[in-house]
């Protein structure tokens, strides 16, 4: 049987994210997912890529036990919990979020891969927190729940009401799904090699969603990805494989680059036409649960039953 074992989420894009037991669902993904994000002074995304140190900065939600309760808050802000971050070095910083009704909120148009969209900036003590850990002028954005970031049209169909699906500050699209099984097969691969390598955390690919039960990449061979929830089942579109970059090769523990696990998955998951390494399958939610997370967010929880189809 074929379960869901892991649910992640990462609010402040590129820095350490967590496990949950349940999580809710909105239309750009898991709520509180990736709603925060680092730019630099032209505007653009700053992410482990470039500062391989932000694997360091672990961040928590103040209140996200209660926001896990069966029963969403009345009062719950979708992915605008206050946020608790810790890094080498620095003082403990919390992010407070910002009010959408406030007056003075400051916006600034940020680039995120080939998109430019409008968010809010954080106030300064936070743009210099970042600063002095990154050694670098940094400044700290919030998604507004009005923000406008499409999903690629070639994989996402427009909502039931006829708008384009919209995505937070993902890389480009609201969740991603890996097995278990694919990464156990890569750490089986590596403990083999002639100078064996420590085993890999899932972490270090940064999924939304775990699924056990299954073989090695079956992810891969899918279209749809269907848990069976509390409300009914839940049904996700497999759209694309994720192409992988180098900050699966971070080591979570020092923050830098090494050589593994990329010079490995270059010998078994590139592909020949374009070179790219994959590991994982991007998802949307389907069109029945996209219409459903439209009224209110919807649970997701570890341990359901689940199945690819």
């Amino acid at each position: 049987m074929f379960k869901l074992s892991e649910i992640w989420r990462y609010p402040l894009k590129s820095c350490g994210g967590f496990k949950v037991q349940q999580a809710w669902l909105d239309s750009r993904g898991l709520v509180g997912d990736r709603r925060w994000m680092l730019i630099n002074a032209n505007g653009r995304m700053v992410t482990q890529r470039q500062a391989p140190k932000l694997a360091l900065v672990q961040v928590r939600e103040l209140e996200f036990e209660q926001a896990s309760h069966q029963a969403l808050p009345e009062d719950l802000i979708p992915g605008l919990l206050p946020l608790r971050v810790n890094a080498p070095g620095m003082s403990e910083l919390t992010i407070t979020p910002l009010d959408e009704q406030a007056k003075g909120l400051r916006y600034r148009e940020v680039g995120i891969w080939q998109d430019r969209c409008q968010a809010w900036l954080a106030d300064n003590t936070c743009h210099q927190w970042f600063s002095d850990y990154l050694n670098q002028p940094i400044w700290l954005v919030q998604q507004p729940s009005t923000m406008l970031r499409p999903i690629d049209p070639d994989y996402a169909d427009l909502t039931p009401s006829g708008a384009p699906q919209q995505v937070a500050f993902s890389d480009g699209f609201p969740l991603l799904l890996i097995s278990q099984a694919s990464l156990d097969d890569l750490n089986h691969k590596l403990a083999s090699k002639t100078q064996p390598v420590a085993p890999i955390a899932m972490a270090a690919f940064r999924p939304n969603l775990v699924l056990s039960g299954c073989d090695a990449y079956a992810e891969d061979q899918a279209k749809q990805l269907v848990v069976m929830g509390e409300q009914g089942e839940q049904s996700f579109d497999l759209v694309k494989p994720c192409a992988r970059c180098v900050i699966p090769s971070i080591n979570l523990a020092t923050g830098q680059f090494e050589d593994e696990p990329t010079r490995t998955l270059k010998t078994y998951r590139r592909d020949a036409t374009n070179q790219q390494i994959y590991f994982g399958q991007n998802l949307l939610l389907g069109q029945d649960l996209l219409n459903a997370v439209q009224q209110h967010p919807q649970q997701i929880s570890v341990g359901t039953r689940a199945r690819l189809i």
